[in-house]
């Protein structure tokens, strides 16, 4: 299989939603072995989260990418709202996909005003709403359980409570895409929540813990997947994807075809070996950030709070300031 264009696997748009509401959510919590319940103050915590947020955000607009930045509303709570991806995706040819949350406290985080604002800022021409499958226990979490290979349409899915395979398997076909849906596991063997704690795919790269993935067979059919679609591979380790090193992203800039930034935690890039940095260095700058309270009681990296924005046409600035 040749890739057509790897940069289309960059968006140069992205939704941030910041939190209002943000703790540690019980709701998610048995799924979720990354986060851990609130041990601090919570003034403390609400300015040191606000800090945290604003660091990502400033940092992936300098390097160019247009944000659509919206706050969270109080009520009802959100506790994870920052974590928009989750709940919404867009793509090249202007679909917007709208996903079934497995939290209930989650699901009010998809609102019609921030639907709207996309809307009216970006080319949307489809959306497909699969949040019925709410209704039948069938959930699939956004770019948390899908990470996409845009450039030859396959997209991964490793199968937990929050990544149903029927409505992988649906989102793909609405998508056109080719599933490859799996099996993954953390050292206690535990289902590995999301998929895109261990493997993400940018403009040329994957970086995978193939050792999550126990069964032999799987494991060869997603790695000779990511290998034919011509990305190179990097490997990384259980101790490493608990470091968040598989929760990174790439994007590229508005104002430059070359400003390409691979966006992570500070706890992600310090558990790369410098061999590892030296190869993901090779496609785009790499962007460190630093998001511990995130990541500790949220249970999600730099990934999960950057929701891109993939169609091309921008209609108007759709940039809202809320510092």
């Amino acid at each position: 299989m040749s890739p057509r264009n790897f940069d289309h696997q960059c968006a140069r748009a992205a939704l941030m939603i910041q939190p209002v509401c943000f703790d540690f959510n019980p709701q998610t919590a048995a799924t979720n072995p990354f986060q851990h319940p609130v041990d601090i103050d919570r003034k403390k915590l609400e300015k040191e989260i606000y800090l945290e947020f604003r660091t990502v955000y400033v940092r992936v607009q300098y390097q160019g990418v247009k944000m659509l930045y919206l706050p969270d509303t109080e009520i009802p709570p959100k506790p994870d709202a920052l974590f928009s991806n989750n709940w919404v995706s867009t793509h090249r040819d202007g679909t917007m996909v709208l996903y079934p949350m497995m939290a209930p406290n989650r699901r009010p985080e998809r609102r019609l005003d921030v639907i709207d604002k996309m809307r009216e800022g970006f080319e949307i021409t489809r959306v497909i709403d699969l949040s019925y499958l709410e209704h039948e226990g069938k959930f699939l979490e956004g770019t948390g359980s899908l990470v996409f290979d845009h450039v030859n349409k396959f997209v991964y899915a490793c199968l937990s409570p929050r990544t149903h395979p029927e409505a992988v398997r649906l989102a793909a076909e609405h998508l056109k895409h080719e599933p490859v849906i799996f099996n993954a596991f953390d050292r206690n063997h535990r289902p590995i929540y999301h998929t895109n704690m261990m493997l993400s795919i940018g403009p040329g790269y994957a970086v995978i813990c193939a050792d999550a993935i126990t069964d032999l067979y799987e494991r060869r059919t997603v790695l000779d997947a990511l290998t034919e679609g011509g990305f190179e591979i990097i490997e990384i380790s259980l101790e490493q994807m608990e470091r968040f090193a598989a929760n990174i992203i790439c994007t590229g800039g508005l104002w430059n075809n070359d400003g390409r930034m691979i966006a992570m935690s500070w706890t992600a890039y310090d558990s790369f070996t410098d061999e590892q940095k030296a190869k993901l260095r090779k496609y785009g700058v790499l962007k460190r950030m630093d998001i511990p309270l995130i990541e500790k009681y949220g249970g999600g990296g730099v990934r999960c709070l950057i929701t891109e924005i993939f169609p091309t046409t921008i209609y108007r600035m759709v940039e809202q300031h809320f510092f």
